[in-house]
């Protein structure tokens, strides 16, 4: 009966100990991101941005896009996660920073193994109008032209045009990350 009960434990531990390499190396591969709910906080203490930074977000179903920005909007950072491969383990940092394209204009993200883009923009140019089309119908979604946005849309959109507020189109600088 205690050779039994010897055996028994010696199983349990070499378990337990494979259990911990198998989350170790899991974790170490990179393999454990982000929950939703804790995007901001991660990306404020991994870019070092300041509490008192204003924030415009959006996500959808594998991007989240974050920009950041100081008050008088003369500095901004950028941040993008993504579940590409909807993992079980969260949210994945894959771009940020500040690049001055948001100050150029709008950004389009494509993110890899992501059908869906993320648009940017510190709102210079006065942006008051995005017109969506996705095969089956039109929206249109009003934007504050006095503040930076951001907007991650859907695998199903077909065309994205923003507009000034004298109604003109304002061109969209595409960028690949990931």
């Amino acid at each position: 009966m205690e050779a039994n009960r010897r055996k028994t434990g010696k199983y349990i531990a070499f378990a337990v100990i494979l259990i911990i390499a198998a989350a170790a190396f899991l974790y170490f591969t990179g393999q454990f991101g982000v929950s939703v709910t804790d995007i901001e906080s991660d990306a404020r203490k991994n870019q070092k941005i300041d509490k008192s930074w204003t924030m415009a977000s959006s996500s959808g179903e594998c991007a989240a896009a974050m920009l950041f920005y100081d008050e008088i909007l003369g500095e901004y950072k950028t941040s993008i996660y993504a579940d590409p491969d909807n993992r079980p383990f969260g949210w994945f940092f894959i771009s940020g920073g500040c690049t001055n394209d948001e100050n150029e204009g709008i950004v389009e993200y494509s993110i890899a193994n992501c059908s869906e883009k993320a648009y940017m923009s510190m709102n210079l140019q006065r942006i008051s109008l995005l017109v969506i089309e996705n095969g089956q119908g039109i929206r249109e979604i009003e934007l504050d032209p006095e503040r930076p946005f951001v907007r991650v849309l859907p695998e199903d959109t077909t065309k994205v045009t923003f507009y000034n507020e004298k109604h003109n189109p304002v061109k969209v600088l595409a960028r690949e990350i990931g």
